[in-house]
């Protein structure tokens, strides 16, 4: 998405309690419980080949 973590929380889940501060570019959809039961550590990341949208380039 080319929005921030605020950004996407006030448009699709507005009214939704806050447990917590999230990082700009933080998902909602961590990967915690894998890492710990499973020992996954993704390979790539989207930010290896597409450019950030919401940093200014030049």
């Amino acid at each position: 998405m080319a929005a921030t973590t605020q950004e996407l929380q006030h448009r699709f889940y507005d009214g939704v309690e806050v447990r917590r501060e999230m990082d700009r570019d933080e998902t909602f959809y961590a990967i915690d419980k894998a890492r710990d039961l499973l020992g996954f550590a993704p390979r790539h990341s989207w930010r290896q080949v597409l450019t950030d949208p919401g940093v200014r380039q030049g």
